[in-house]
């Protein structure tokens, strides 16, 4: 033992510089790792310091041993340059995305849309009205070779939308004439202009009659795309016959140009690279929309407007978007209302120090609450100008936790589960439009065009329309939806001051939404290092604050443009948001009361499971106010009489329609489910109570909540629950909610657990089950094929003791034979691809019997599967009559469209909810019941 430490201390001694500088070198990293741990301003990017430092550490030590030891001297210059090799790539690749972000990508936006609004100038030239919509007025028009159903039968068919041309029916169109369509230039996430169109083709005309009239034109946008690649112009002639006849104008269109180039949304990072380097600057969104400007003075007497086309033979047609005769207006601009809506997707209440500070403003005004504020937690002051004449609702909910649920709702005034659309579902299909357009459900868009509104949706959102088979026609006039890439907004907001700029005289109703401060949050890199200082380096924090800061230059921009040109005087400026995601951490630098009582709040957790044993999923937000609770608000024009203020009864966004049609022409819609809160806006309601008591929100996991005075309810949906993971355990969260808000203002207390309140939890059970309003079921039947190039003939009979409704095919070898309101017969030939048939009943839990014939024999019965474990329940036929049969068969989960690994020739049954069906991740699509259904079928012996 002597003999061994005395060698240590001999090797020791020869090796006492090296010891000392490594003793050296760790002493320094600790030393410094330790100093840099009281540094609080970066304590967000501390943690990854203290790894680098240590690895850097690691790294040089075992460099400085390998230069000790001659047997690593080769092994020692191959590490050394490799070592920089990488370093050095990783620093150019820093280098170069920062240049590549900063100058190719998203430039700062700042000056270039300051140039834009310093441009404006005021032009008074009076009020101008609509005269005449040539679309709603062509059912009295004269008209000579319109569209022939063959005509529409080719414009709305797939094969031209997958040439990037786009065409809709008007479902709002009232005339039923062939000739009014909608029609969209561009390419679908590159941009899309759609508008109200009138189509002619060769040899079509068109005869106005029109009274006298003064100072009069005649404005539209013509479209003359080339369907089938041939080209040639065409000639659009405008002619009037009154006093004397005389030729208006005589316009020569060519042809459409698509632009010349890729969608390039979900292209990946190196094609996201590649092709912003092709396309540096401002924007690659090009001026030239597609439409071209006609606008040819009208005589004022009395006659007869003729508008004729002739252009080249073949499938050629000439669309003219938003055909409209305005003319002088006897009034003046302040005698009517414009509204303009602008929706910033994602933004909380939390954002606007209105909200946050609300007595500072009150008490010392604009400027000095700002000041007081402090430049730091002062965030939006392009709102908090306007304090002094501001309406702040302080309790208005969004009804969807997610976009297409809001903005649906929103403009229809109807709750979304009658809407059929689906809630997560990226892909809007024909069917769901086409279903959705039966309904007949009012849009406040058609509503205030149909009296002389000029509506507009300017968006990057695609929720307002159907082009792009993400949302539905809400009723626009136009719709102008630009790719979701955010270094596309100064566009948005230069279109908008545009819109401003060019219908300045008019009537105008102004829709557009803005995707800030929503993922995926990008931003000029000016503002995210400035939010990254701010926040102490915590990337999260620093990208919504910095969104946010974004956010108040693009309202800057908007509201200075309005006061340009005059548009604060006649015109009422919402902004708010679809939906929120509550409050971040170091978004400002105090702590409020609310974000206390989070750490307070009763634990929602009901249970906990191994995660690989059963299917639950991570959901979208609660419905605590924190998140449902949106900003709206709203500038009224100067001395129009409305209150100033906060407004604390709690309101729906169901409201918003009918109160805007409301303001505007004072009068109801009787479609619209809300009801008008204008009597706030002008301060004569009580603005304490609430005023929406039921709220129909649609989310991932709930279905609505109720306000019954100062009591909060909410359910989330039987049979799907949200997790969260939590110290290697997954825990199931609570299915039901109670608050008492006089007691609880920040729901800290669930009173619906451990039997606190029982008498009040089956009340508000009870209201609830009554009023709410649920999706019905789909019936979904999959044919699999028998496989080995063999061919089957499939008879499926389905009998219901109510209507059978909504019955659709997805192959082109299935026919549907109806034989009365009860009865369908499916025919199928079944060779390579599965066979799906859809079919609804009236009422949806209607008893259904469904016998299934192959090649002519009845199925055997354990080729009949379902259930989401596809197991042989049932026998043929398959009846469902009981509760439990109609839960058994239920896959919330899914679409009831996608592909299941059958059994050849077998048949799978399922029962989907209309709307609930999710999205499911890469690492969700195997895991197929949740809890509670797992747990039902074990207590019915279905599963072990």
């Amino acid at each position: 033992m002597d003999g061994i430490v005395k060698k240590l201390k001999e090797t020791a001694w020869g090796h006492r510089r090296a010891i000392c500088i490594v003793c050296v070198i760790i002493a320094g990293a600790a030393a410094a790792i330790w100093c840099l741990s009281f540094i609080g301003k970066i304590r967000g990017i501390y943690p990854s310091l203290r790894s680098f430092l240590w690895w850097a550490t690691a790294l040089g030590l075992l460099l400085y041993a390998m230069t000790q030891a001659p047997v690593l001297k080769k092994p020692y210059r191959i590490m050394k340059y490799t070592l920089i090799v990488l370093a050095s790539t990783a620093v150019f690749a820093f280098v170069f995305m920062i240049v590549w972000y900063a100058f190719f990508f998203f430039p700062d936006d700042g000056d270039y849309l300051k140039e834009i609004t310093s441009k404006l100038t005021r032009v008074e030239g009076g009020a101008e009205r609509v005269e005449l919509d040539l679309v709603r007025g062509i059912g009295s028009a004269a008209a000579v070779n319109p569209l022939s159903a063959d005509d529409r039968a080719y414009l709305f068919a797939d094969g031209l939308a997958e040439k990037d041309f786009y065409l809709d029916r008007n479902p709002y169109d009232r005339t039923g004439h062939p000739s009014v369509v909608k029609y969209a230039t561009g390419k679908i996430f590159y941009y899309t202009s759609q508008k109200t169109s009138l189509a002619l083709k060769k040899g079509s005309r068109f005869e106005f009659t029109l009274g006298a009239g003064s100072g009069r034109f005649l404005e539209l946008d013509a479209a003359f795309p080339s369907l089938d690649g041939n080209q040639g112009p065409a000639r659009l002639k405008v002619s009037y016959r009154g006093a004397k006849n005389q030729v208006l104008a005589e316009k020569l269109l060519s042809r459409e140009r698509k632009p010349d180039i890729k969608p390039f949304r979900y292209s990946n990072v190196l094609s996201s690279i590649s092709f912003y380097l092709r396309h540096p600057g401002r924007t690659v969104l090009i001026d030239n929309t597609g439409w071209e400007r006609v606008r040819v003075p009208v005589p004022d007497g009395p006659g007869r407007l003729i508008i004729e086309a002739d252009m080249p033979s073949g499938p050629s047609y000439l669309f003219l978007g938003s055909p409209r005769v305005m003319s002088r207006a006897a009034g003046k601009r302040s005698d009517y209302l414009n509204i303009a809506y602008i929706i910033f997707d994602c933004m909380a209440k939390n954002h606007i120090e209105l909200y946050e500070y609300p007595e500072l403003f009150k008490d010392h005004g604009p400027e000095e609450a700002m000041r007081i504020i402090g430049p730091r937690n002062t965030i939006v002051p392009s709102l908090n100008r306007y304090a002094r004449e501001a309406i702040l609702f302080d309790s208005m909910y969004s009804v969807g936790q997610v976009t297409r649920p809001s903005i649906v709702s929103l403009w229809n005034s109807r709750p979304y589960t009658e809407s059929r659309l689906p809630v997560f579902r990226n892909i809007v299909t024909r069917e769901n439009r086409e279903e959705y357009n039966a309904l007949g459900f009012a849009a406040l868009g058609d509503e205030l065009s149909s009296r002389g509104w000029f509506t507009k949706q300017i968006s990057c959102n695609a929720q307002g329309h159907g082009v792009s088979s993400v949302g539905v026609d809400l009723g626009f006039d136009e719709n102008y939806d630009y790719t979701m890439e955010t270094s596309e907004h100064p566009e948005n907001i230069r279109r908008i001051v545009e819109f401003f700029q060019e219908n300045r005289n008019r009537k105008f109703f102004l829709y557009s939404h803005i995707n800030t401060p929503h993922s995926p949050s990008w931003i000029p890199l000016g503002y995210y290092l400035k939010a990254l200082w701010d926040t102490d380096f915590i990337f999260s924090s620093a990208k919504v604050l910095g969104n946010v800061r974004y956010l108040n230059s693009q309202i800057e921009r908007i509201l200075e443009a309005a006061e340009k040109l005059g548009l604060r005087k006649n015109t009422l400026f919402i902004f708010t948001a679809d939906h929120s995601f509550g409050r971040s951490y170091l978004f400002r630098t105090i702590v409020t009361e609310e974000e206390m009582m989070w750490g307070r709040r009763d634990s929602q957790q009901v249970a906990w499971f191994h995660g690989k044993a059963i299917y639950v999923r991570k959901g979208g937000p609660d419905l605590f106010r924190s998140t449902m609770n949106i900003p709206f608000v709203v500038i009224p024009p100067k001395n129009a009489g409305m209150e100033p203020g906060k407004i604390k009864a709690a309101i729906s966004t169901l409201d918003v329609a009918p109160t805007l049609l409301d303001l505007t022409v004072g009068a109801s819609q009787g479609k619209f489910t809300g009801r008008s809160f204008k009597g706030l806006l002008f301060g004569r309601e009580d603005r304490e109570k609430v005023f929406s008591p039921f709220i129909p929100m649609v989310g991932r996991f709930q279905r609505a909540f109720l306000l019954e005075g100062r009591y909060k309810y909410w359910l989330n949906l039987p049979g799907l629950y949200r997790y969260r993971d939590s110290g290697g355990k997954k825990y199931i969260m609570q299915q039901e909610y109670l608050y008492d808000y006089e007691k609880d203002p920040w729901e800290a207390e669930n009173l619906a657990l451990d039997g606190r309140a029982p008498g009040l939890l089956a009340r508000m059970r009870k209201i609830y089950r009554e009023r709410f309003i649920d999706y019905p079921d789909r019936n979904y039947i999959q044919i699999a094929p028998r496989g080995k190039g063999q061919s089957g003939n499939y008879r499926i009979v389905v009998d219901a003791r109510g209507r059978i409704l909504h019955t659709h095919t997805y192959l082109d070898t299935i026919d549907i034979i109806k034989e009365g309101p009860s009865r369908v017969i499916f025919n199928a030939t079944i060779k390579e691809k599965p066979g799906i048939v859809s079919f609804e009943t009236d009422p949806p839990a209607a008893t259904v019997s469904m016998t299934f014939y192959r090649d002519g024999v009845l199925l055997a019965r354990g080729d009949i599967l379902t259930s989401p474990e596809k197991i042989a329940i049932f026998g043929n036929p398959l009846r469902l009559e009981r509760a439990d049969d109609f839960y058994i068969t239920r896959d919330p989960a899914k679409t009831g469209l996608e592909a299941v690994d059958l059994p050849p020739g077998s048949v799978y049954f399922s029962r989907v909810p209309l709307n609930y069906w999710m999205e499911m991740g890469g690492g969700e699509k195997d895991i197929k019941l949740s809890p509670g259904i797992k747990e039902v079928l074990r207590g019915w012996g279905y599963i072990q």
